[in-house]
């Protein structure tokens, strides 16, 4: 009798819970997004395998150097969103990129069918990484690898133009002695 009871409630959780997520009483459906996959979540497959490898590796430097989690995420659509960016903004929010305490995350989002791609920052980034570099790289790496279709390359100099400001500047100096 017991496992007949619990069977019951466990379907009629089950069923209730389902007709709550579809209902028109107002109760949102809410998208469920993919797992991560590590720095690199290629759910369109459009990058190459050495460039899955190369943009990993620069993503485990940058986190290794400075705390900063970058991750670069393929997908087919965007739906049922309608840019890339409210898309983006969520999947940051949903994986914790760059955890809550530090804000110290890089999310950089490319869809396939949009031909959209975007950089979602934590907010302890947004002094280190300004609005003009995210617009050139725009310029010169993203808006391109729709065209071209070099997609493993293109996210890989991004991800490089992106940490740009990260890396520790190396003075170097001469020292002439004169007689």
């Amino acid at each position: 009798m017991k496992i007949i009871s619990s069977v019951l409630l466990a379907t009629f959780l089950t069923f209730t819970s389902l007709s709550w997520a579809s209902s028109p009483y107002g109760i949102k459906k809410i998208p469920i997004f993919p797992m991560p996959l590590g720095y690199v979540s290629d759910y369109a497959e459009l990058i190459e395998r050495d460039w899955h490898s190369r943009i990993r590796s620069l993503c485990r430097e940058l986190e290794d150097r400075t705390g900063i989690e970058m991750i670069v995420v393929t997908i087919e659509s965007v739906k049922p969103y309608s840019h890339a960016r409210e898309y983006a903004e969520k999947l940051y929010e949903e994986w914790r990129i760059g955890t809550v305490q530090k804000e110290k995350g890089i999310l950089l989002l490319a869809s396939q069918k949009e031909r959209q791609a975007v950089v979602v920052l934590g907010r302890n980034l947004l002094p280190i990484i300004s609005k003009p570099a995210l617009d050139i790289l725009s310029e010169r790496h993203l808006i391109p690898m729709f065209r071209n279709h070099e997609f493993g390359k293109s996210l890989y100099l991004s991800l490089i133009h992106i940490s740009e400001p990260t890396r520790p500047l190396y003075i170097s100096y001469a020292v002439f002695c004169l007689k």
